[in-house]
């Protein structure tokens, strides 16, 4: 299930592209924003704050790109164009959605992190 939420790919050239010493830092960040974001989305969400949501969402798109978090990068852009288009008609739901695959996109991206670390 994993390669469906993460770009294996992306990962190893972002692995590439930093050094030894930084990388263990930048995946403890994105973790940390991942849980961040996702709890001020659901708050957003659940107070019907349809411009913070869209900000929010716009911000946890740009992580999970930039980290090869596919499904989740998909799940915030959806959100992020429901808002945008006044359509809040179904945003509940996406919030709930993108929480639960938040928590699958970190567990597979701490799966894929104990792989590396041996």
């Amino acid at each position: 299930m994993e390669h469906s939420l993460l770009n294996l790919g992306s990962l190893e050239q972002l692995r590439r592209d930093i050094s030894a010493a930084a990388f263990p830092r930048l995946l403890d960040a994105f973790s940390s924003e991942v849980r961040e974001r996702v709890g001020l989305i659901v708050e957003a969400g659940c107070t019907a704050k349809f411009a913070t949501l869209e900000r929010e969402a716009h911000a946890m798109k740009s992580v999970a790109g930039s980290y090869g978090a596919t499904a989740l990068y998909e799940a915030c852009h959806e959100i992020e164009m429901m808002c945008a288009g006044d359509r809040d008609e179904g945003v509940a739901s996406s919030v709930r959605a993108l929480e639960a695959l938040a928590r699958a996109t970190l567990e597979a991206f701490e799966k894929w992190r104990r792989t590396i670390a041996t």
